[in-house]
This record gives structure tokens, C-alpha cells and sequence, in this order.
């Protein structure tokens, strides 16, 4: 998913972020993102993306969860 953004059209359904350290000002972050679950309901797909986010050093920042309804 490198430089990928969601397409137009994409519904927000829940957003959630589980922190465990803080960043300091000036401080690189990676994310490296990845598919956890794809399904239909309703004739709709809904995709739920995990995101894992570790400071210069290698420690985990956060992780975030991300599901939505995803565009034809």
C-alpha cells in the first residue's frame, strides 16, 4: 500500500488507536500498513486495514485500525 490513499466514494465506518508511546517533535515515524479482514455484507465490501507505526529507534508508537466500506 505504498503511497495509497482509499479511493473516492469510501465510507468511514470506525476508526481505533491503540497507543503506547509518545512521539517527540522532529521524530521520523514509519507505518507500515496491511489488509487484516475483507468482506461482503449487504452487497457492500467492507476492508479493515491495520496499521503498525515504530519511531527511528524501532519501538512501537501505535497501531491503528481502520474499517470502511471500500468503492466499486
Amino acid at each position: 500500500l505504498a503511497n495509497a490513499t482509499m479511493p473516492g466514494g469510501g465510507i468511514g465506518l470506525n476508526m481505533e488507536f491503540e497507543f503506547m508511546k509518545a512521539v517527540k517533535v522532529n521524530e521520523a515515524v514509519t507505518t507500515k500498513t496491511h489488509v487484516l479482514e475483507s468482506y461482503e455484507k449487504n452487497g457492500k465490501k467492507i476492508i479493515t486495514l491495520e496499521g503498525r507505526t515504530e519511531n527511528e529507534k524501532g519501538e512501537m508508537v501505535y497501531i491503528s485500525r481502520l474499517s470502511a466500506i471500500w468503492p466499486e
